[in-house]
């Protein structure tokens, strides 16, 4: 019997060896390989796990859940542009899917396809209105494309509708890093450089304190 008892995270390299043996003797076993690719995923070996996916596409080349994973696996490792194709087909089949338009719309970010992050970003906020995370992403392209007028308006929104998130987004300032989008404060800063007198060295400064605002995202 297939070794379901090893469906465990601390025993994903038991499980990886198991089931690469049961492949060599049995290699039609599209349940045994959806496993393997599983497991591979959780061992980071997400590659190797992308190979798998790409087997199991050969016996169920429409299946949109094999895609999604395959995907995936390209965008955890970084593969960016081999990932972004993928998406794009699953968004032609299901344009609706809010998850799959997320994930397409941070690759477009990652690969400063700024224009196409904007344009997915300002889809969701039409199919979810009340998602401030939406909201955050969109203000982040604007801002790394230089549209600072539109950058300006949404950061406002953000921190005008919700100071918990301004706080979250604050707290992360000092860990700016590679593929981290700026924060309010980092935004806001940069911003104040630019003019010292503006309004925005009193936003930038008011997110170092307790933000009491309370109108909602429009």
């Amino acid at each position: 019997a297939w070794p379901r008892a090893l469906n465990d995270y601390k025993h994903r390299k038991e499980a990886i060896a198991v089931l690469r043996k049961m492949l060599q003797d049995e290699p039609t076993f599209l349940d045994a390989r959806k496993e393997l690719a599983t497991y591979l995923s959780w061992d980071e070996q997400w590659l190797e796990a992308a190979k798998e996916y790409d087997k199991i596409l050969e016996s169920e080349p429409d299946n949109p859940k094999i895609l999604l994973e395959k995907a995936r696996m390209y965008n955890y490792a970084g593969k960016w542009n081999q990932a972004i194709p993928i998406y794009e087909g699953l968004v032609r089949k299901d344009p609706n899917n809010i998850a799959v338009l997320k994930d397409l719309a941070l690759l477009y970010s990652w690969t400063q396809q700024w224009e196409k992050a904007e344009h997915i970003f300002e889809t969701l906020i039409g199919k979810r209105p009340g998602d401030a995370e939406i909201y955050e992403e969109l203000a982040n392209a604007y801002f790394f494309d230089q549209k600072t007028d539109e950058a300006r308006r949404v950061y406002t929104q953000i921190a005008q509708s919700n100071p918990d998130i301004a706080r979250r987004l604050n707290s992360r300032f000092s860990n700016v890093g590679f593929m981290m989008a700026p924060t309010l404060a980092y935004s806001f800063l940069y911003y104040a450089e630019i003019d010292r007198t503006g309004p925005d060295v009193r936003l930038s400064e008011s997110l170092f304190n307790t933000l009491e605002y309370s109108h909602p995202i429009k």
